[in-house]
């Protein structure tokens, strides 16, 4: 069933799946990165980068829930608007995860209403939770949760060097064995017996590790140097404790320790409200103490930290030292030989000088074993006693076992010789079999904390999720609080907006001043005291009056909504199926978009759907002549699908006036005068109303800036045809 569900994906063919599993490690793990939507983790990997690890989570989501954004945002400007209203909300985020969350947000249609409501209501609910909490204490909070990231396993399987061979009689055992991947980390063997013909190959492993149901030959075991006895109810945890430890170490050893001190200042401020309280009931406070006991006990390398065990600290220090402790013995014993020869006092008879003599060599030295020969016996029990000594300060500073202690006769044998030189072999079989016994501490103490740790796994896993809950709802309060919205007011029997005092945020974002707009679109019971119910309007004016700032700020109000986030003014709204937004056309359009444009209105206007279109200066996209008649045959068949709610901004309102015969609206955004140069305009748009353009002001302007009486005459002329009554009396009211 995951195999299906990774390959139906759209953009994850076999090169990509191949990368997500060779870093992920399998395929559940690929789908729970997915599910997740871990965007920013998924695009570093190699190969596939933000934009398509963003299409294969949106793909995947989308699916899921059987909605398409493209489905709703059906032109490219109203994609552009909602992507920088993501891009706004994504920034008041502090982790990552959430903002890649927020990347998969898109408006929802009216038929998922439900959906749209609940996470109004989630985000109402928590915030007024939120809200008792202290804006210091917050903000501290959000400074923590920047540390807070998904939960991923450090990858040992290349980092780690055991050297461990697993040994069973047990076919089945075997073959679970070899199901888990434990082959990755170590040798496996499957035997009928256990005897010593292998005995040398077994004791060439740091650990020996027999998995079986029968009693093992204590003969046999008492000749294994470090041999583990596990049954068939053995665990990854008391085999390779390392594997399950990695869940817990490298980033996540930080991760998780800020979590918990997150977490346990949660629990303190939430104790008297709903916050979160189906969450900390799923949380074990007491489990999650434990969690971060265990863990403290390592370093963020999987490391034994000092003064945890006992044995291991014993072995390891003793490795640590055991070159400096070898050398410094060394020294110690030829110091010692030398300086009791010196002290020491002998006689040498006439023919012991006349043997020396003759065993001169070439170069007239003596050798060592020459002089031994011929001194007295008391100098050589000097070097005896002297190695003798030198053999017990080694095996105490080492502090050595009885078995250990049988090699250091080695290290230093009997040989009678100067100066006294430690055996390179010997030496490092004593160390090695010391590194042994460090493992085998190691490997004990491990094992029991990854068993602990596997029984409270899931407990790290949910700190983060609350946490990152945390993060989306203080990121919704901050955006909400930053830009003053409300929560929408839905009207599902209905189709059409609302709003009062509405905001422009690109406008705020860019701390330009913004004038609080009131409007109303199409049958939706109005938020403030109106009685219009158009489903179709004009909207006219000067240019610069805000006529394309109005059109923006309704599609973002409509986005925001049926994202389920707060909005920039108070509104009521009948959720759409579909937004359009065509934009106002930047020079001169070519044959070809024309025809690009009217097959976009001509599939809008096909559509059935509830939808809302917003249209700006659409004349541009043809000739003067037949402007008005393109866009009035447009307006008319949008109207007779009745499934529309439509605002066109326009400077053709009079002649498309003559071209068409539906029920409509004009509106106008009315401008009062030039003042230096600056169009002084009322922002706020007048319903049942033909607004003056900027031409009438810029005519005015001149006729009163000049004394001449003829240029008088001519611009009073001018001015006439921009009568105000002359114009209003032209409305259609159908």
């Amino acid at each position: 069933m995951k195999n299906k569900i990774l390959t139906s994906i759209q953009g994850l063919g076999p090169k990509i799946s191949e990368k997500l599993i060779n870093y992920f490690v399998d395929e559940e793990t690929v789908i729970k990165a997915i599910e997740e939507a871990r965007i920013s983790e998924i695009a570093s990997i190699k190969g596939i980068g933000r934009k398509l690890a963003l299409k294969i989570i949106q793909e995947f989501h989308s699916g899921m829930n059987g909605i398409f954004s493209n489905e709703i945002l059906k032109t490219e400007e109203v994609i552009k608007i909602y992507e920088q209203i993501s891009e706004i909300i994504q920034s008041y985020a502090q982790t990552q995860f959430i903002k890649d969350k927020f990347s998969l947000l898109f408006p929802l249609p009216a038929s998922k209403i439900n959906i749209i409501k609940d996470r109004i209501s989630y985000y109402k609910k928590n915030i007024i939770e939120l809200e008792k909490i202290s804006s210091e204490i917050l903000q501290k909070l959000r400074l923590m949760l920047k540390k807070i990231k998904p939960l991923k396993p450090l990858d040992v399987k290349n980092r780690l060097n055991i050297h461990r061979i697993i040994i069973t009689d047990i076919k089945e055992e075997y073959d679970k064995l070899i199901e888990r991947d434990i082959e990755k980390y170590c040798k496996i063997l499957l035997l009928k017996s256990f005897d010593d013909k292998e005995l040398d190959f077994f004791n060439s492993f740091d650990l020996v590790i027999f998995i079986t149901n029968t009693k093992i030959d204590q003969k046999f075991l008492n000749r294994i140097e470090n041999p583990i006895i596990l049954d068939n109810s053995w665990s990854i945890s008391n085999i390779i404790p390392e594997v399950m430890i990695s869940n817990f170490i490298g980033p996540n050893y930080e991760i998780i320790q800020t979590a918990y001190k997150l977490i346990k200042i949660l629990n303190h401020l939430i104790k008297k409200s709903d916050l979160f309280s189906f969450d900390f009931q799923d949380l074990n406070i007491d489990e999650m103490d434990k969690l971060i006991f265990y863990i403290k006990l390592l370093d963020k390398n999987g490391s034994i930290l000092p003064g945890n065990s006992l044995e291991f600290d014993k072995y390891k220090q003793i490795i640590d030292n055991f070159d400096g402790i070898i050398a410094d013995q060394e020294i110690w014993i030829n110091e010692s030989i030398e300086k009791e020869i010196k002290s020491s006092k002998t006689t040498i008879e006439g023919n012991q000088i006349f043997n020396l003599l003759k065993s001169l060599d070439d170069s007239n030295a003596i050798s060592f074993n020459n002089l031994m020969e011929i001194i007295p016996l008391n100098l050589s029990s000097i070097i005896e006693k002297t190695l003798t000594k030198g053999r017990e300060q080694l095996i105490d500073k080492l502090q050595l076992d009885d078995l250990e202690s049988s090699f250091v006769f080695d290290i230093f044998p009997n040989d009678i010789s100067f100066p006294i030189e430690a055996d390179n072999y010997a030496v490092q079989k004593l160390k090695n079999q010391l590194i042994k016994k460090k493992i085998f501490y190691e490997f004990q103490f491990l094992s029991n904390i990854a068993k602990n740790l596997s029984n409270l796994q899931s407990i790290s896993s949910k700190m983060v999720k609350i946490l990152f809950k945390l993060d989306e709802l203080l990121a919704v309060k901050y955006f909400k609080d930053e830009y003053n919205l409300k929560y929408p007011n839905f009207y599902t029997n209905f189709r059409g907006i609302s709003f009062k005092d509405a905001h422009n945020i690109f406008l705020l974002k860019e701390g330009i001043e913004s004038v609080p707009i009131t409007y109303q679109l199409g049958n939706i019971p109005s938020i403030f005291d109106c009685d219009l119910n158009e489903d179709i309007i004009i909207l006219t004016g000067a240019n610069s009056g805000g006529k394309t700032t109005l059109l923006q700020t309704i599609i973002q109000i409509v986005i925001l909504s049926q994202m389920g986030f707060p909005v920039p003014a108070e509104v009521n709204i009948g959720p759409f199926d579909e937004i359009y937004y065509f934009a106002k056309s930047q020079g001169i359009v070519s044959s070809g978009a024309f025809e690009t444009s009217l097959k976009q209105f001509a599939d809008a206007i096909i559509s059935p759907k509830s939808k809302l279109v917003l249209m700006d200066e659409l004349e541009a996209i043809t000739e003067p002549g037949a402007a008005a008649k393109v866009v009035g045959s447009i307006l008319e068949l949008f109207w007779e699908k009745r499934s529309t709610s439509c605002i066109l901004v326009s400077h053709l309102a009079e002649q498309i006036l003559k071209v068409i015969n539906i029920p409509f609206r004009i509106d106008g955004i009315e401008a009062n005068g030039i003042d230096n140069g600056q169009l002084m305009v009322d922002r706020n748009p007048k319903f049942n109303y033909f607004a003056k353009s900027m031409p009438f002001f810029i005519i005015q302007k001149l006729y009163l800036s000049t004394t001449d009486p003829k240029k008088q005459k001519i611009y009073s002329k001018m001015m006439q045809y921009f009568d105000d009554n002359d114009n209003n009396l032209k409305l259609k009211q159908n």
